[in-house]
């Protein structure tokens, strides 16, 4: 009975441990194909700013210097309809930029980062209030990204799927850890469905917070709103 029962053990430990290689693997890949992820998306977003960007900066120029002809000249006048052309072009190649990989993430870090991203999604007088605590200071890039990840997803579905008057943002710095919390007064849903809700960009925020070993929760409640909370080890 006894070198069944050890049998059995063993098999049921084989198994766990079998179980527990797989879970990490997955991870590890997971882990793999974010960096990858990043990398790419600061690679086009370098080769956009050098290349496409510098390119409508010279024709804006080069542009504006064929448009300072008198008023009423055809060919001031298509100089000037073009350079606005080439103006907006230039502003959405950048907005593009900022979106794939924003500079001031790698230059200065989260908070000036997420204070950009809540200049850009401040429209239509949406008040967007971000608020941090603690120590500032920079933290580990596989936190940052994630983090600003996070705040991202949170915040574009608060602004184009939630009807909300606001959206609160709090970043807290502690000794061992940082919080995230981004949270909004909109339509909200019914918790019950969080997993069929927005599965993708859910899933997502998850994935990440679980690659930084951290934790992710999310609650709602229909007519009250939305609240996404982070929390990762630093």
């Amino acid at each position: 009975m006894l070198v069944h029962v050890a049998r059995e053990l063993a098999l049921a430990l084989e198994k766990v441990i079998e179980r527990e290689s797989n879970r990490v693997g997955l991870q590890n890949y997971a882990r793999a194909v974010t960096v990858a992820q990043e990398t790419e998306r600061r690679r086009i977003a370098r080769d956009l700013h050098d290349g496409p960007a510098q390119s409508l900066v010279v024709l804006a120029r080069g542009l504006a210097h064929l448009g300072e002809a008198k008023t009423g000249d055809p060919g001031g006048d298509e100089a000037r309809n073009l350079r606005g052309l080439a103006q907006d072009t230039l502003q959405a190649v950048r907005e593009t930029i900022g979106a794939l990989r924003p500079s001031l993430l790698d230059d200065l870090g989260l908070l000036p980062a997420l204070q950009s991203l809540v200049g850009a999604n401040s429209i239509d007088g949406l008040p967007i209030r971000l608020r941090s605590a603690g120590l500032v200071r920079r933290l580990s890039d596989h936190t940052e990204v994630a983090a600003y990840r996070i705040a991202q997803e949170a915040l574009a579905n608060a602004v184009a799927h939630s009807g909300c008057s606001r959206v609160d943002i709090d970043l807290e710095f502690g000794e061992s850890e940082i919080g995230l919390t981004i949270a909004d007064d909109g339509s909200g849903f019914d918790h019950r469905d969080i997993d069929t809700l927005g599965s993708f960009g859910i899933m997502g925020m998850r994935e990440r917070a679980d690659l930084v070993g951290g934790s992710l929760d999310i609650t709602s409640e229909l007519g009250v709103g939305t609240t996404v909370s982070f929390i990762a080890p630093v």
